[in-house]
């Protein structure tokens, strides 16, 4: 949970710069000329682009995984120790 709550904080973070980053840029272009609506819709799109290529990136990345390693065997039966432990 530690390490999901950090991965959580770092993507917030991420997510702050390339707002502001990307308010800069638009602001620039604003005052190079264009439209502000088009300049909020071509960052915009770049944004979703650069998104869906981290998905499709993970998804690719998940695909070639192994995955945990998982027994296909039955569960063993507990010896009298471990159900003295589990039972009380």
């Amino acid at each position: 949970a530690v390490r999901k709550n950090g991965e959580q904080k770092t993507a917030r973070q991420g997510v702050r710069r390339a707002r502001k980053a990307a308010d800069k840029r638009s602001g620039e272009a604003v005052q190079a000329g264009e439209d502000p609506t088009m300049a909020f819709l071509r960052l915009e799109n770049a944004r979703l682009e650069h998104d869906l290529q981290l998905l499709r990136r993970e998804q690719a990345l998940r695909g070639a995984c192994v995955g945990s390693a998982r027994t296909s065997a039955p569960p063993e039966e507990p010896d009298d120790f471990a159900k003295g432990l589990l039972l009380g």
